[in-house]
């Protein structure tokens, strides 16, 4: 352990000054760490309680994953977390993806402070292929790691990221793969949710620890879902746009579409934000115009009817000046 003087004279040396230039610049302007959004009731007075959800990836998915990577695991990882990356992005409607990721295991010996985690900045853009994001996401890592030297808990408190409990760090999401990184230092910062990939052989597993006073784990069910089927998705076809992909299986769309019919609200966090209301609304006027979407003093209004009260609607406001976000 270095003592306070010991440290400040490092810091003040040209490499870390330089370190620190690169992550006040890479972390500049309104930067915000990236979560999936929760299905908690508020977000007042929320305690850490630790839940974990495993499963296993299906077999053809983990298979497809390994042999792209051609048994790299950073290459590997880099493919797994641009899913997961692509994934917050819709779930959260923002372009700007922050996360965190342990150091590699082999830098850690090198790092004179105790340093733990990096924060990966990365911009997804919907006209984005998923090689663009794989090449986006890998620069994003291999410059991180390049200034790893830098402290983490100095540059948590220049950005304000300090935990409330207990002076830890704050990290939203952390993601990582076990053959490159250390799963125990997930215990010494605060998250929300850790999302941990296993590889054995050809065979690949997920742990999410995650806050359960934040998160149910049917929601944690569904976001893994949701991935595997945007992995399975981009690795079949790697130049497919991100914005012509659709995160939400048939299976759960159909069942979000004609399961619940119109007598049964569907619950935000059952749609989990990937598909907004709006979306699904425009698709049930596609799929059934003439089903009974709302009864208003007993009088039965199907989704085409709504459909067009609701554009005369926008069009008024529209001739009155209304724009969106006004």
């Amino acid at each position: 352990m270095l003592d306070k003087f010991t440290q400040q004279v490092l810091l003040s040396s040209e490499k870390f000054k330089k370190e620190k230039e690169y992550w006040l610049d890479k972390l500049s302007g309104d930067v915000e760490l990236s979560r999936f959004p929760c299905d908690c009731l508020s977000l007042n007075n929320i305690q850490a309680s630790k839940e974990s959800y495993y499963c296993q990836f299906p077999s053809d998915i983990a298979k497809r994953a390994v042999a792209i990577s051609n048994n790299s695991d950073m290459l590997l990882y880099t493919i797994l977390l641009s899913g997961v990356k692509y994934l917050l992005s819709r779930y959260t409607d923002k372009d700007d993806v922050v996360i965190g990721m342990p150091v590699f295991k082999q830098g850690q010996e090198e790092t004179v402070f105790q340093n733990n985690f990096l924060l990966l900045r990365t911009q997804i853009n919907q006209e984005d292929n998923f090689k663009e994001i794989i090449y986006k996401i890998k620069e994003t890592i291999l410059e991180s790691n390049e200034h790893c030297h830098f402290p983490f808990n100095k540059l948590t408190q220049l950005l304000s990221l300090d935990g409330e409990s207990n002076n830890l760090p704050l990290l939203n999401t952390i993601v990582m793969l076990d053959d490159i990184h250390c799963y125990e230092s997930t215990d010494k910062i605060n998250s929300d949710m850790v999302i941990r990939f296993m590889k054995n052989e050809e065979q690949l597993k997920v742990q999410v620890d995650y806050n359960s006073t934040l998160y149910s784990e049917g929601l944690v069910s569904r976001i893994v879902n949701h991935l595997y089927n945007i992995l399975d998705i981009l690795m079949k076809d790697p130049n497919k746009s991100a914005m012509d992909l659709d995160v939400m299986p048939k299976t759960e769309k159909n069942q979000i579409l004609f399961d619940f019919n119109h007598t049964t609200r569907v619950h935000k966090t059952l749609l989990c934000e990937t598909v907004t209301a709006p979306q699904l609304f425009e698709e049930q006027v596609k799929q059934n115009p003439n089903q009974i979407a709302i009864v208003c003093n007993g009088k039965e209004i199907t989704y085409k009817q709504l459909n067009i009260k609701a554009n005369q609607l926008a069009r008024r406001l529209l001739d009155q000046g209304v724009k969106r976000e006004s």
